[in-house]
């Protein structure tokens, strides 16, 4: 998960250096303490995540803007990160399989 996690964060310090004169070292370290801050009050406080969304996201907000997208979009994705990990999952166990049953 660490990779998958990074992989998305990356994706975003990408686009956001796109839209923004902000330093990208700087958009980086706004999003790790972005990640660092979210993680903590989800675990200190023992929130859900639609708990935390619906305590940051303002109706009518930019947050609220964010995660409608999210929301509409952003299942298909990972839905397709999960058939890949699967299809590799398989292909690899039966590797090992094959691999194991030439060995017996």
């Amino acid at each position: 998960m660490p990779g998958f996690i990074g992989a998305i964060f990356k994706v975003i310090t990408d686009e956001a250096e796109k839209h923004t004169t902000i330093d990208k070292t700087d958009i980086i370290k706004m999003v790790i303490e972005t990640m660092y801050g979210t993680g903590k009050l989800l675990f200190e406080k023992n929130m859900t995540f639609d708990n935390l969304i619906n305590r940051v996201a303002t109706k009518g907000g930019i947050t609220e803007e964010r995660t409608k997208i999210l929301e509409e979009r952003l299942p298909e994705t990972v839905n397709k990160i999960f058939e890949r990990t699967l299809k590799k999952r398989k292909i690899t166990t039966e590797k090992v399989q094959d691999g194991y049953n030439r060995l017996i």
